[in-house]
């Protein structure tokens, strides 16, 4: 039976060339724009899956992404196994597009939900969480404004 291990969305993962290790990088839990529309410039998912002796070595899989229900990205995926019990992939999408606060979610679907995860976009921003989006620069505390005489 295929089976998932590790389901997460990041900004960033690499996969070492030589020892093959993953690592990923700022893992997304929540995300704050300051105005909506906004674009996520990068978000990675990355999902590992396991399979049992007897399982096919490869196979069809679909990634679905959606903002409360709403499908916003679909692709078909291969997951092969090269004869070994696991595999993972690592899939980078550019320039998402979230018009709403809601929750974000990555589903991987092979013959049924195998797993799913995702992160919030809140209304407003919150102390202490990324924040994307148009910010507007704060005034600096205690600097006065430069008077000009008039002549």
């Amino acid at each position: 039976m295929i089976r998932t291990t590790l389901s997460l969305c990041a900004q960033g993962a690499a996969v070492d060339m030589f020892s093959n290790n993953l690592s990923i990088f700022e893992v997304i839990e929540d995300v704050a724009p300051h105005t909506y529309p906004f674009v996520l410039p990068r978000v990675v998912y990355v999902v590992a899956v396991c399979r049992e002796d007897g399982d096919p070595q490869v196979v069809k899989a679909k990634v679905v992404c959606d903002l409360d229900g709403k499908q916003l990205f679909a692709s078909s995926i291969t997951l092969d196994f090269q004869d070994k019990p696991r595999t993972r992939q690592v899939m980078t999408l550019h320039g998402l597009m979230v018009e709403h606060p809601g929750k974000l979610r990555f589903r991987l679907l092979c013959k049924g939900v195998l797993r799913q995860t995702g992160f919030t976009i809140l209304a407003k921003p919150s102390v202490g969480l990324p924040t994307l989006g148009a910010a507007k620069s704060p005034k600096p505390k205690g600097v006065a404004k430069k008077k000009t005489k008039k002549r």
